[in-house]
């Protein structure tokens, strides 16, 4: 096995353990060293420290301006019909190939196994949405083990994330087994 390897961002060759372990490569080891990996990182953060407070402020406004939000909304939406309408097209094109056999005693049903809560915060909400646990955009249909009781916050969080993703093992085990299990 060879012990050096030629890092591709500094140039300089380095010991095979100077480099990050990476599956999807021939030598199983990533082709920049970790100092190298290290720095660019640290670039990147400095380089929009100033975006992700920027991004918390935009946030910030919308949650207190949930009013002016929706003008905007409207406003972009009469400017923007063909688009809207093509999106809407594309969803119902998707949820047309999927299953759709989520009853209204289903959905009281999966009420009751969450307790009236948020599946994802445990939160109880005076509204709660149904979820696709697995995204449309993913394949999930509207069936009983895949819509799922959320509160607005972590449905809107959530978005077309997977599942995993969003959770994290754990959450997504304990999710898994309620819906399964039950």
């Amino acid at each position: 096995m060879k012990l050096l390897k030629h890092c591709s961002k500094c140039g300089k060759e380095k010991h095979i353990l100077e480099f990050y372990q990476h599956p999807g490569m021939l030598d199983g080891h990533c082709n920049s060293c970790k100092e190298c990996i290290k720095q660019r990182v640290r670039e990147r953060y400095r380089d929009n420290v100033d975006k992700g407070a920027h991004i918390l402020q935009c946030k910030l406004w919308r949650h207190r301006n949930p009013e002016r939000v929706k003008g905007y909304k409207r406003k972009w939406n009469k400017a923007n019909k063909k688009y809207k309408k093509m999106h809407q097209h594309m969803r119902r094109a998707l949820m047309a190939e999927l299953p759709n056999d989520l009853t209204a005693e289903d959905w009281r049903e999966v009420l009751e196994l969450f307790g009236h809560k948020c599946a994802y915060c445990d939160a109880e909400a005076e509204l709660l949405e149904q979820d696709h646990f697995i995204p449309v955009a993913m394949g999930g249909g509207y069936e009983r083990g895949n819509i799922l009781p959320a509160c607005p916050s972590c449905n809107r969080r959530k978005s077309a994330k997977s599942p995993l993703a969003f959770l994290g093992i754990r959450k997504y085990g304990e999710i898994m087994t309620r819906i399964h299990g039950a």
